[in-house]
């Protein structure tokens, strides 16, 4: 973690929670955290309750904002977030979960881009300043899927 504050550091992506911005197999970029974020980074964070497991996630709540996840999407501040890439399947039908937080000043919400198969923030809770161990910056392999983030 102290290299990732501090260093680029390149890492795999293991499993289908920020699809399809990412997949499994390809190289992302891990670069410093940059505080406060911003909405819609994709950061390297520890999640609370995780046993220091390295989540990769985009930021949706900033801090001192209010988040609400239901059927209809994600609202935050009362406003419908637009989000486009976000895989959703399922979140519609009768008897979702409605979630809300408050986030204090030094937390984020993170939620994954498919949220149909996304461990985040709805389980874990908002994600402390301290957990955010750096954000992605690109996808540096497979050549074809090179890009920034």
């Amino acid at each position: 973690m102290f290299f990732t504050r501090f260093f680029p550091r390149l890492l795999r992506v293991q499993g289908v929670s920020m699809a399809p911005a990412l997949r499994p197999g390809q190289v992302i970029l891990a670069l410093p955290v940059r505080w406060p974020p911003r909405r819609g980074d994709v950061v390297l964070a520890h999640m609370p309750g995780a046993n220091g497991t390295l989540w990769v996630k985009r930021v949706i709540g900033l801090p001192g904002e209010r988040v609400r996840v239901d059927g209809e999407g994600t609202h935050v501040n009362g406003a419908l977030l637009p989000e486009r890439g976000v895989l959703a399947w399922g979140l519609q039908e009768p008897g979702f979960p409605v979630q809300e937080w408050a986030l204090g000043p030094c937390e984020c919400l993170l939620l994954g881009d498919n949220r149909a198969d996304s461990v985040d923030s709805r389980r874990h809770g908002p994600v402390p300043r301290a957990a955010l161990a750096g954000r992605i910056g690109a996808r540096v392999w497979p050549l074809r899927a090179v890009c920034l983030l």
